[in-house]
């Protein structure tokens, strides 16, 4: 089900069927459910009018998606995804519908989680984003949120960094998505960071692993900061290309390609006589 847009801050709220007026989240604006559900009723049949199909198909369908609705208001996302399919096998250009199908997968726990993902990407791949009507538009911003979402509790840091990117793959545009991928990764994002810069100051022979320089660039796609980072270890191991091992030495194209759009400050650590000196620099 799509989300009802905001008409002063343009928020995403849930629309509630069971009453008629909501107040938006985040502005507390009054929001009319019912002129939400006629408008969502009358661009479904106004899609399929356009599709050509004769009155017992649009029938069959408006029946169909209602029932399926019915189900995900339910959380019955398997039979909810049966019924889409059949919808698909009426219309099959029918964009929502596979969108749809595609929520109902990532909600399958029967299946391995980036298994879901990966296929959840694909959907929406066949998705042209160009010119997308607000309602299709909203269930690819909920699907790319909830995606964020479910990423969060995976227990492998490279894995939740990838699970992010797909999100964003899905669909760019989506703020309240990028605010939650955010609030989750700063703390551990500046762990990490310390981290780094711990190794830096205590070991003068320090490399860093292709794991830590694989995870730098991971947080550079989704934090800015991520970016000035990948640039202090391009420059260290650039120093220090004597005691840096092989295959790290062969990630210095990869870190400054992650860097390379940078603008800001980072940290850059010398070699000095009685030890190691952290100059902060600015592009």
């Amino acid at each position: 089900m799509s989300n009802l847009i905001c008409h002063c801050c343009g928020a995403s709220n849930s629309p509630n069927p069971d009453v008629s007026i909501i107040k938006c989240t985040y502005c507390k604006s009054e929001l009319s459910v019912l002129d939400f559900y006629k408008d969502l009723s009358l661009n479904s049949l106004k899609s399929l009018e356009k599709a050509n199909l004769n009155e017992d198909e649009q029938k069959n369908i408006s029946r169909l998606m209602s029932d399926a609705e019915t189900l995900l208001q339910v959380n019955d996302f398997n039979t909810a995804k049966l019924r889409f399919e059949e919808i698909l096998k009426i219309y099959p250009q029918h964009i929502i519908s596979r969108l749809q199908i595609a929520k109902c997968i990532l909600q399958d726990i029967s299946i391995e989680k980036k298994e879901r993902f990966e296929s959840v990407l694909k959907y929406c791949n066949l998705v042209k984003m160009n010119n997308l009507e607000p309602e299709i538009v909203e269930i690819l911003k909920s699907i790319s949120f909830d995606l964020a979402s479910l990423a969060k509790f995976s227990t492998n840091g490279l894995e939740a960094l990838d699970f992010f990117e797909i999100s964003k793959e899905c669909f760019n545009d989506n703020p309240e998505r990028d605010e939650l991928i955010y609030d989750f990764l700063k703390p551990k994002y500046n762990d990490f960071k310390n981290k780094i810069y711990s190794n830096f100051n205590k070991n003068k022979n320090y490399s860093p692993s292709i794991t830590e320089i694989s995870l730098a660039i991971s947080y550079s796609k989704h934090l800015v900061e991520g970016k000035g980072l990948c640039l202090s270890i391009y420059d260290w191991i650039n120093i220090n290309k004597k005691t840096i091992h092989p295959r790290s030495l062969e990630k210095m194209d990869d870190l400054k390609n992650a860097s390379i759009d940078y603008v800001g400050k980072y940290e850059s650590f010398e070699k000095k006589l009685f030890g190691i000196k952290q100059v902060t620099k600015s592009l």
